[in-house]
């Protein structure tokens, strides 16, 4: 079976511009946001959906949850954030991952290369 692109970014296969990492999860700018500052949450082993993850990583998985939507108030002066996770028929790629999606009542003019910096500049 063909790996899938997370399981190709934890395994340096593909590059990816890395917010946050620790052992079991790994937060990363999506390649095509849809609002400045999308970030994807994904586990660094393979697991398909909710359910086939084990209580320790979606423990961990909650708190990195609450940092980076802190990170998007604090860091990005966002106006909300919407977090956005699907399972089975919902999910394009099949590994399991959440979006971070920044929002704002005005069009922000930062290019995703200097909201990346802002980001991991304020750890």
């Amino acid at each position: 079976m063909e790996k899938d692109i997370f399981c190709k970014i934890n395994d340096g296969e593909i590059p990816s511009s890395v917010v946050y990492e620790d052992d079991k999860l790994k937060v990363i700018m999506d390649k095509f946001p849809v609002s400045p500052g999308h970030m994807l949450i994904i586990p660094k082993y393979h697991v398909t959906d909710a359910l086939d993850m084990d209580d320790e990583t979606f423990a961990k998985l909650n708190s990195i949850i609450k940092k980076m939507i802190n990170k998007c108030y604090e860091v990005l002066h966002a106006d909300g954030v919407a977090v956005v996770q699907n399972n089975g028929i919902c999910q394009e790629v099949k590994h399991y991952h959440v979006h971070i999606i920044p929002k704002y009542k005005k069009e922000i003019s930062l290019k995703n290369e200097e909201i990346y910096k802002k980001l991991i500049d304020n750890k």
